[in-house]
C-alpha cells in the first residue's frame, strides 16, 4: 500500500465521490424534487414548465414578485404561501394549481 495514501484521502475522495452522484440525483432535474415537495401529487408538464417560468431566479421557489407574472397567483399569494415563509415552493404551488382546477 502507498503510503502517502492516508484514510482521510481516502475519505476525502469517497466524499468527492458521493458528491458527485448526488450532483447527478440533483442534474436529473428539478422534477423529482417538484414531486417531492408537493405533497405526493406528481406535477404535470404543464405544471413544472408553469412552476420554472414564474422562478425567473432559478432558487426553486417563487417570490411575490416573481408570481406578478401570474396575476390570479398573486392575488391569492398569501394564501398559497401555506408555511408563510414568503417564498412558494413547489408543493404550494401544485396545490395553488390544484385548487384553482378544483374551482373551475
Amino acid at each position: 500500500m502507498n503510503k502517502n495514501f492516508a484514510p482521510s484521502t481516502a475519505a476525502a475522495l469517497v466524499a468527492v465521490l458521493m458528491l458527485g452522484v448526488s450532483g447527478v440525483g440533483w442534474t436529473e432535474g428539478m422534477e423529482k424534487g417538484m414531486d417531492d415537495m408537493s405533497g405526493g401529487k406528481t406535477l404535470s408538464k404543464e405544471e413544472r414548465e408553469a412552476f420554472s417560468q414564474l422562478d425567473t431566479n432559478k432558487d426553486g421557489k417563487i417570490s411575490l414578485e416573481e408570481a406578478k407574472k401570474y396575476p390570479k397567483l398573486a392575488e391569492k399569494y398569501d394564501h398559497a404561501d401555506s408555511n408563510h415563509d414568503k417564498a412558494l415552493d413547489a408543493g404550494e404551488f401544485a396545490r395553488f394549481e390544484t385548487d384553482t382546477e378544483e374551482s373551475k
